[in-house]
């Protein structure tokens, strides 16, 4: 699908997610977020043409030498880790990684946002990922909201992300 036919679609699903945050709602009107919003997105009109593919986001995947172990899992239990079926990712944010020198291991703490199109809503998503050389384990867990959520901070980082992601697409895209 193409992102700017689902530009207006994110565009108030991250509005609404705003809104839900402590104290934005005291704070500032919708009317006010909205604003802020469509003037983080304008300049977004500039990726006509790139495409986002919805894909499931599951709560623990491991991988081993860069492939995704685990497809031999029963549905079930495959199932019971599926945080959305449908999920656009628009970014990371807050990222911070450290390495352990002596077990050689890589952990990333980050949040990812996602624009789950089956609901219409933006998810945001508390990762942790812990990689050596043979494997990599990603942990997920949705969270709802931000004790000190900085709109404008949020809606500054979350555009220049979803740029960032478009930009990306289209350079690929253009190979």
């Amino acid at each position: 699908m193409f992102f700017l036919r689902i530009k207006s679609k994110v565009k108030l699903a991250m509005v609404r997610f705003c809104m839900a945050q402590p104290n934005v709602g005291i704070n500032y009107t919708a009317r006010e977020v909205e604003k802020l919003v469509d003037n983080a997105f304008a300049t977004l009109n500039r990726f006509t043409g790139v495409t986002v593919t919805p894909a499931a986001v599951e709560g623990y995947t491991l991988y081993a030498n860069g492939k995704k172990v685990g497809k031999s899992f029963h549905d079930l239990a495959k199932n019971v880790g599926i945080i959305s079926d449908s999920a656009v990712f628009l970014g990371t944010l807050f990222n911070e990684e450290k390495s352990d020198v002596i077990s050689g291991k890589q952990i990333t703490h980050c949040y990812d946002l996602f624009y789950d199109d089956a609901y219409d809503e933006i998810r945001m998503v508390y990762r942790v990922e812990i990689s050596d050389d043979d494997f990599t384990a990603v942990y997920r867990a949705e969270v709802f909201g931000f004790e000190k959520f900085d709109l404008f901070d949020f809606i500054r980082a979350a555009a220049l992300q979803i740029a960032d992601m478009l930009e990306k697409k289209r350079k690929k895209e253009d190979f």
